[in-house]
């Protein structure tokens, strides 16, 4: 029985690569529950991996565990991908929404170059892994992501509601709405910074990059107009924008406009409704000469997002 599924796991893949599709393979996560008596020394030699390893998986900043706490043993990495002709890099750690060098670095790659029939580990594009913080508790994360307690509970194996700062939680990207979509033009890159917090950025020249968050409803113009203009008061002197007609379309209809700038830099915050989800823009666009062709595209891309 196990040599059939052999020969019929390596017939899809040869399939796959005749018809020049991208072949996926799902592997469950491994998850260690921390057992009384545990050490990350022991669990580390017993997995065959290093204690420095175990901690940088599971974001761990000293040796303390506890008992119950729930280990990821595999870096994170949930799929390979075969990779097919007409690859590339970037090209694979777009479909599961990666960056090139987090595929380089899960991949121990110095270069670019790939090759069809090779094998590579990807992130599983449907899970984020979310770092417990100092006041965080299960209720407060399930209503950022919009998920029950209990199935927190249950995706992450917990017994109980306890839960710690640099704990690792595993939560179905399926259960974080409002993901948007943009049409990323060639050379520049649309990533997900973490939940509710997007980056679109110039591939050729990163110095041009937008910022943006979903936030929260409901939350009023003027605590928006306030909280805004705290934060660009650390660059330089604020202004409001209101007059915005002669100016790139994306900037219409928008509910908040304000700049700040000083001798080296030069800061935008744009907040404004989209399908229903108020989203604020922290617009990183030099003045520099190149900002007559980077600038606009940005903005460009910018106008394409849906909910």
């Amino acid at each position: 029985m196990a040599n059939i599924k052999r020969s019929l796991k390596m017939t899809v893949v040869g399939l796959c690569l005749l018809l020049g599709l991208g072949f996926s393979q799902n592997v469950e996560a491994e998850m260690y529950e921390v057992k009384h008596g545990d050490t990350l020394y022991r669990i580390a030699l017993e997995k065959k991996i290093t204690v420095s390893k175990l901690k940088e998986m599971n974001s761990l900043t000293s040796n303390l565990i506890y008992p119950g706490q729930k280990l990821l043993l595999n870096d994170e990495v949930l799929e390979v991908h075969q990779v097919v002709r007409g690859d590339t890099l970037y090209s694979i750690s777009k479909k599961y929404n990666m960056t090139v060098d987090q595929l380089k670095k899960d991949n121990n790659l110095t270069t670019t170059l790939i090759f069809p029939g090779q094998t590579l580990k990807v992130r599983d594009r449907n899970t984020i892994y979310y770092e417990v913080k100092k006041g965080d508790t299960l209720y407060s994360i399930s209503k950022v992501h919009q998920i029950k307690v209990d199935e927190l509970k249950q995706r992450n194996k917990l017994i109980t509601n306890i839960i710690f700062p640099g704990q690792s939680l595993v939560i179905p990207v399926t259960y974080t709405s409002n993901i948007p979509t943009v049409n990323v033009e060639k050379d520049y890159q649309f990533v997900m910074e973490e939940p509710r917090t997007y980056q679109l950025f110039s591939k050729k020249d990163p110095s041009f990059f937008v910022r943006m968050q979903v936030l929260d409803s409901p939350i009023t113009i003027a605590k928006l107009k306030s909280d805004t203009k705290q934060y660009l008061e650390s660059v330089g002197p604020v202004t409001e924008v209101k007059q915005v007609q002669s100016l790139h379309p994306f900037y219409k209809n928008a509910n908040v406009y304000m700049i700040s700038s000083n001798s080296e830099v030069r800061h935008s915050v744009v907040i404004k409704e989209i399908n229903g989800q108020t989203v604020r823009f922290f617009l990183h666009l030099p003045d520099k000469e190149e900002a007559e062709y980077y600038t606009p595209r940005l903005l460009d891309q910018l106008l394409t997002i849906k909910f």
